[in-house]
Parts: structure tokens; C-alpha cells; sequence
């Protein structure tokens, strides 16, 4: 492109000049003071730009519609294209960042620049503004000159400072025609959270059986904080039933997914404990003490007689009775307290949670005992 050249246009005569319209043809494009009218003796100005697009002589006009004698007024237009010129074609024009999680940077993308035309492009700088432009960043190997039909790239990251929409251009300083170039940049950024799934959420056991669960920990918008899991039964929770997040803790790395295992166990009815216990026939405690009143009297009475065989037996016989009441022989008995405890037959829901400072997300899994 051309610098401008001007045309001058007076109004001449006494009375207003009423213009109804000014155009420029072939490769020459106008701007202009003009207005709508002029009044006497007053003036305005078109400036005329040419940017050839074949070689050689070009041609074209300034066209001015009014209510002048003569009218429209033509101003004749005439340049010459060289043929030498550098060009600019970016791919693509504009880029795009979805859902990226504040603070957390994107993956790069890509914009190349490739000079299509005919004579060196000189680049003098790329730089990055707007209202966002501290949201992106770029580095790029478009610098100093780039050869007619050559190529350089700038990359471009987008690390958000805030939630919501965010905006910046890239700007190409150099010296192609319309300079300087730009690439609009916009971008979505989210609060960096995360999601629980898992591939299969319902399962179906025999008591006594354990069965695991795969729950996947889903980064969403560049999550990358450790956060635990737990599991939960409920309140109606079956009985010899329990379950275990294996490991209860993990960090994503922000763009992988991370999977735990759920383990939840069952219990059959001959794997449950019974309580036992032991106790005393009151008519035994009744007996026992008879027999020990009699051999008193006995061994009073044998102490009298002087019998030393009968004071021998009666204390052979006391220490017998005694033994036998501590070893609980013969008027013991036995039992057992509570009933087997076992899964009952239904269906069951197991809570999964995930905690991460003040994010908490859970999935429901389902659990049926037959």
C-alpha cells in the first residue's frame, strides 16, 4: 500500500454544495472530510491510497456525486505496480482456549506465518495486548526477515488470572501491506474442580463374597490438588458388611484421570461369631453346701472319738467336693448369647465421596446381596 495522496475539494460557487456520495475505483481505495455539503468558499479533503494487485500501469478514479453544475466530479487515478512486495498469510486468523482452570496453563497452540509474496517480509516485533493480555503469552521465531514464500510460528499459552471470558490480540509488527497483522485470542476459564466416575456402578453378590469397584477421579480445568476418598455404607447400612477406598488419598496431575479402587465385603452366616458362657445349678450350690456341714459335724465328732482314719477320709472327702464345685463338674451348663450375624438379602447403596480443601463431590455405587 501506498502512502496517501489528497485531493482537494472547494466549494466555489454561493451557494451550498449538497454531496451525495464519493467513491474510489481499481486498486485505489479513499477516505474523506467531506460530509454531507460545503458551504461557500469552504473545503474538504480525500486522501487516495493505491495498492496494486498485478504488475505494470494501474488505473482507476475518484468519483464525487453532488448537486454541482458537471456533476459527479472525476478525479483521474494512475500507479504502477512493481511486482515486489512481501505478503502475510496467518493460519489460522484467530485461536481459541476452552474451559481452562485458573492459574493452571493450556496446552500451546499454534499460528503460522508465511510470506506470500514476492520480496522479503522484515518483522520488527510481536507483541500481545488488550484487555487480557496478561492472561497469554507467546514465543515465536518470526523475527528479523522471512523470506519470499518461507514460514515462521508463534505459540501461544493461555494461563487465566480469573474465571469467566478473557481476550487479547497478537499483533505482527512489519512491513506488509495493512500492517500490522493480528490474531484475535480468546479464552474460557473456570474454577480448576474435579469428578467422580466409574465404568461400572452396580454389582451383585452372594453373602460372604467381597466385590470392588473402580472409581476414576476426573481433573476438571487443570485440577491438580491432592484430595482424600472415603466410603460410606449409610445409616442402613446391612449388617457384617463394611467397605474400603483403596488408596484413600491421590493428586492428579491435572489433565489424567487417577483411579482407586472400592472394596466392600460381605459376611455369610456360618463365618459369624458366637458368644459362650458357663454357670451354676443353684440345686448343685445346695447340694455342696450339705455335704460340707456334714463332714464338719464328722470331723468334729471323729476328734471326740480320737479316729484318726475317719478324720483322714472326711478331709480327703472335703478337699474332693470343693475341687469338683471349682471346676464347675457336673452342674455346669452352657449357651450362647445374640444371633448369627450375616448380610441379609437386598440391595444396598455405598457412598463414595471425594475431599479437596472446599470442593466435596460423591458417586452412589450399588450393591445387591442375593
Amino acid at each position: 500500500m501506498s502512502p496517501a495522496q489528497t485531493v482537494t475539494v472547494t466549494n466555489t460557487g454561493n451557494l451550498p454544495l449538497a454531496i451525495t456520495d464519493i467513491t474510489a475505483s481499481g486498486d485505489f481505495t479513499q477516505t474523506n472530510t467531506c460530509g454531507k455539503s460545503l458551504t461557500t468558499a469552504a473545503y474538504c479533503t480525500i486522501s487516495v491510497t493505491f495498492e496494486p494487485t498485478a504488475d505494470g500501469t494501474r488505473t482507476g478514479q475518484v468519483t464525487i456525486t453532488d448537486n454541482a453544475q458537471g456533476s459527479p466530479q472525476v478525479v483521474t487515478l494512475t500507479g504502477t505496480g512493481t511486482g515486489t512486495a512481501p505478503a502475510v498469510s496467518l493460519s489460522p486468523a484467530s485461536l481459541t482456549f476452552s474451559n481452562q482452570g485458573v492459574g493452571s496453563a493450556s496446552a500451546t497452540q499454534t499460528v503460522k506465518l508465511t510470506n506470500t509474496g514476492n520480496a522479503t517480509l522484515s518483522i520488527s516485533g510481536v507483541t500481545i495486548t488488550g484487555t487480557n493480555s496478561g492472561d497469554f503469552s507467546q514465543t515465536t521465531t518470526c523475527s528479523g526477515s522471512v523470506a519470499a514464500g518461507a514460514d515462521c510460528n508463534m505459540s501461544v499459552t493461555f494461563r487465566p488470572t480469573a474465571a469467566g471470558s478473557r481476550t487479547a490480540t497478537v499483533n505482527i509488527a512489519d512491513n506488509a501491506a495493512h500492517g500490522p497483522q493480528t490474531v484475535s485470542l480468546t479464552g474460557t476459564a473456570i474454577t480448576p474442580d474435579f469428578s467422580l466416575s466409574a465404568p461400572t456402578t452396580s454389582a451383585a453378590v452372594t453373602a460372604g463374597q467381597t466385590v470392588t469397584y473402580t472409581v476414576n477421579v476426573n481433573p476438571v480445568g487443570g485440577f491438580d490438588q491432592a484430595l482424600s476418598l472415603t466410603c460410606s455404607l449409610g445409616q442402613s447400612a446391612p449388617q457384617g458388611t463394611n467397605c474400603t477406598v483403596s488408596p484413600s488419598s491421590v493428586t492428579p496431575n491435572g489433565s489424567a484421570v487417577s483411579s482407586v479402587k472400592v472394596t466392600v465385603t460381605t459376611t455369610a452366616a456360618s463365618e459369624a461369631p458366637r458368644v459362650h458362657f458357663r454357670g451354676h445349678d443353684n440345686r448343685f450350690d445346695g447340694r455342696i453346701a450339705l455335704i460340707c456341714g456334714f463332714l464338719l459335724v464328722l470331723l468334729g465328732s471323729a476328734k471326740l472319738m480320737g479316729g484318726r482314719r475317719v478324720r483322714l477320709a472326711s478331709a480327703v472327702l472335703l478337699l474332693s467336693v470343693v475341687w469338683w464345685a471349682a471346676c464347675g463338674g457336673g452342674g455346669s451348663s452352657g449357651g450362647s448369647v445374640g444371633p448369627a450375624i450375616s448380610t441379609p438379602a437386598g440391595t444396598y447403596s455405598i457412598t463414595v465421596t471425594g475431599t479437596s480443601s472446599s470442593l466435596n463431590h460423591s458417586i452412589t455405587l450399588t450393591l445387591t446381596v442375593q
